[in-house]
């Protein structure tokens, strides 16, 4: 395979368009969920900036940095899908900031390309580009960050521009004032990497490291001397179960995930681990490959450790929380895959890049058809339109005594965007909600109450009958349907 190293820049090409590719259609065809019609409330561009940022951004449990994207980007549309296209800009960022660091990087180039086809291949990726929430941005941030930090810090060969260490700076930035379990994983990442450049006695780059971090983390504290009281208040009572055994399993469940969905990188980055220990048993030193794996251990386990014991005093580890700890474990594959791969030649070298190659496509769009499958409240509306369509005089009304547990939930905000949710999905799909105060039914089509966002909810039949009965809504015959995380009664005249 002539000029392989030169030529490698071609994979994370193709890789980032095909998720570019996979992503557009499954932004578009996603049913919008509750999170969404939060960040969408929350970023209400008709609203003033300081009005936004003091009633809404502030009392939120997370960083106001990608409520302030989306509230600045609101012009891409009205509805949740359209704004879902704030992560279009997010991913050129980080398209710009990988050339950059190609460009200027060894190490980048020796190990990027299978670290950028891990991530664009990954099912998390695709999911969390098609989301109206900070996720996307999580993962590109953090995944810049590791690799300027892996530019800058690389044994012997540093990138020197300084171009890199803006690169560094800028993605540092963001990463650590996205999300707050983003901020923590972030963190262990470039205190690990110092760590490491101390260890080599790199003065003068761990100085440099060290300024561009706290600089980093100034907004993140100051956000928090104002935003941590509030916090703490809103968690107190939370719906994320608790529990070291619950946090534990969704690590773990997590992270083997991401290796089953790599499954070539995963089989040659272990490879590639017994090669560079064998190695260094041999020499007797640890060459700066292991030692990059060594950080990037370090970094993951300092993180996991301190994830469980934040989970132990206040619920906090769900699977999305956890995406910033995939770009660890994408470089760590991708440094055992360099390692195996650069002691091959030929055919069998090309062979094998196509293996992953192909995988990370199968992957990719089998994660695009996966994504518009998920709960949402596209289902319940798509079946109440179709009831519509049949008898144009349906009623129908958000049953928002089942949502009781979220309308009760801090910050004061779940209160507007429970209603708005009902209002914005039935508007898409073409009917009305009556209002909460209404009691009306339909003299000659179906009645309908509509619950979402209410699974784990196992209310039977004959107790929402009741509940209903209670409220003052009078039932004809009547028909339970559940579809995704949500349930429509059919109450016929």
């Amino acid at each position: 395979m002539p000029n392989a190293r030169e030529n490698q820049w071609i994979l994370p090409l193709l890789a980032l368009a095909g998720l570019l590719l996979a992503a557009i259609p499954t932004m578009l065809a996603r049913g919008p969920w509750y999170d969404e019609f939060y960040t969408f409330y929350a970023a209400d561009p008709a609203l003033g900036f300081v009005e936004a940022l003091k009633t809404r951004w502030l009392t939120d449990n997370h960083p106001p940095l990608f409520y302030a994207l989306s509230w600045v980007t609101g012009w891409l549309g009205d509805g949740v899908a359209q704004r879902r296209f704030v992560n279009i800009f997010i991913l050129a960022g980080f398209v710009i900031g990988l050339a950059i660091l190609w460009r200027t990087a060894p190490a980048i180039r020796r190990f990027g390309a299978y670290y950028v086809l891990a991530l664009a291949g990954c099912s998390i990726t695709v999911l969390s580009m098609a989301e109206f929430r900070s996720n996307f941005l999580a993962i590109a941030s953090s995944a810049l960050m590791l690799a300027a930090l892996l530019a800058v810090t690389w044994p012997r060969y540093p990138a020197t521009w300084k171009a890199g260490w803006a690169v560094l700076a800028l993605a540092m930035l963001v990463a650590f004032n996205t999300h707050f379990t983003a901020t923590l994983i972030s963190g262990c990442l470039g205190a690990s990497f110092g760590v490491w450049l101390l260890l080599r006695r790199e003065w003068r780059l761990a100085g440099r490291l060290a300024a561009i971090g706290v600089l980093a983390s100034l907004p993140f504290l100051m956000l928090m001397a104002v935003q941590f009281s509030g916090i703490e208040q809103n968690t107190r009572s939370f719906w994320i179960p608790a529990g070291f055994d619950f946090g534990r399993w969704t690590m773990q469940r997590f992270l083997i995930e991401l290796l089953i969905e790599w499954p070539a990188l995963t089989v040659f980055g272990a490879m590639g681990f017994g090669m560079l220990a064998a190695a260094a048993w041999r020499e007797r030193g640890v060459g700066p490959e292991l030692q990059l794996l060594l950080v990037l251990a370090a970094a993951a386990v300092v993180a996991v450790i301190i994830l469980l014991g934040l989970h132990l005093w206040r619920p906090i580890i769900i699977t999305r929380y956890l995406y910033t700890l995939a770009p660890i474990l994408a470089l760590a594959l991708a440094t055992g895959t360099a390692a195996v791969l650069e002691r091959l030649a030929g055919l069998v070298r090309l062979a094998i890049i196509l293996v992953i190659v192909m995988l990370a496509c199968l992957s990719l769009f089998d994660a695009a058809r996966k994504v518009p499958l998920l709960p949402s409240y596209d289902g319940t509306a798509a079946r109440i339109a179709q009831l519509s369509e049949q008898c144009r005089g349906i009623v129908v009304h958000p049953a928002l005594a089942w949502n009781a547990y979220v309308l009760g939930l801090p910050p004061a905000g779940n209160r507007t965007v429970v209603p708005m949710a009902y209002r914005m999905a039935a508007q898409s799909h073409g009917f009305l909600v009556e209002s909460e105060i209404s009691r009306k039914v339909a003299a000659q089509c179906p009645t309908i109450f509509w619950a979402e966002h209410v699974s784990g909810q196992n209310s039977t039949q004959a107790e929402i009958e009741g509940g209903l009965k209670r409220m003052g809504y009078s039932l004809g015959s009547t028909m339970l349907e559940r579809i995704g995380d949500g349930w429509i009664l059919i109450s016929r005249p």
